[in-house]
């Protein structure tokens, strides 16, 4: 099977899922990086991070948001307080301590496990965030699914 060029791909995606309105609004993003003729960074374009610690950032927050999707949460501030008591387990009582010289969590990991590792990962191996962080990134999390 070959792979796709980059046309035929916007093409299937937008057919797959273009009548959403955030693949709309990348599939627009990229059309604008194809046909601008100074054609900056499609990076720039996309608002993907642009540097080694934005990207860190980026992909921290991604993790947390994987977590705050595994807790069984009444509302959002229950959410981020929950999120922030599987933090603190998982950084002082939780496996952390074992796991932190690895690249990956263990094969048997549950997923909330799994994505607390990355989010500190990511975080240089501490997780020092404000109630109110936390409390973005799983309200964003129950905006989407409720």
């Amino acid at each position: 099977m070959n792979t796709p060029d980059g046309f035929d791909l916007l093409e299937r995606m937008r057919a797959a899922a273009g009548h959403i309105p955030e693949v709309a609004e990348f599939l627009r993003e990229a059309e604008r990086w194809i046909e601008d003729s100074t054609a900056a960074s499609l990076q720039v374009y996309l608002r993907f991070p642009d540097s080694p610690a934005r990207r860190r950032l980026y992909l921290r927050n991604k993790w947390l948001t994987k977590a705050a999707r595994e807790i069984k949460a009444s509302g959002p501030t229950d959410g981020a307080n929950k999120l922030r008591q599987e933090l603190d387990a998982f950084l002082t009582r939780g496996p952390w301590f074992m796991w932190r010289e690895e690249e990956r969590p263990p094969k048997d990991a549950t997923p909330l496990r799994e994505a607390l590792f990355f989010a500190v990962k990511f975080n240089g191996g501490q997780l020092d965030l404000s109630g109110r962080w936390l409390q973005d990134i799983v309200g964003s999390v129950w905006r989407r699914n409720f």
